[in-house]
């Protein structure tokens, strides 16, 4: 999956976003008031702050997605481990009784010589 199909990255890009009014008539006009507004007093201010957020969302999403894969490769890991602890227990017990019934069989011969 690309970052432009994931909505986690979609979101994580902020973007400036355009004046709009809903006042009839003077509505165009309070939205170019205001546009030229923002460009002489904060754009220029505005813009690095929001690449710098940008690039810190970039940046914090692709370790979560490389932290996530690691979680993954030691889910799959710790299941592989059970398995095996599973069969060696299986094993274990097995050997036991296998101990257990050579012990019993040497008693016997003990008895019997």
């Amino acid at each position: 999956m690309s970052e432009f199909d994931d909505p986690l990255w979609r979101q994580a890009y902020v973007q400036e976003r355009p004046f709009t009014s809903q006042t009839p008539i003077v509505g165009n006009l309070l939205v170019w008031l205001r546009t030229r507004w923002l460009n002489m007093a904060a754009r220029w201010y505005v813009r690095p702050l929001i690449q710098q957020q940008n690039q810190l969302n970039r940046q914090f999403l692709a370790h979560m997605q490389a932290l996530d894969g690691w979680l993954i490769t030691q889910d799959r890991d710790q299941a592989i481990l059970q398995r095996e602890t599973a069969v060696l227990t299986t094993q274990l017990v097995s050997l036991r009784q296998q101990m257990e019934a050579a012990a019993q069989r040497l008693a016997q011969l003990e008895q019997l010589l």
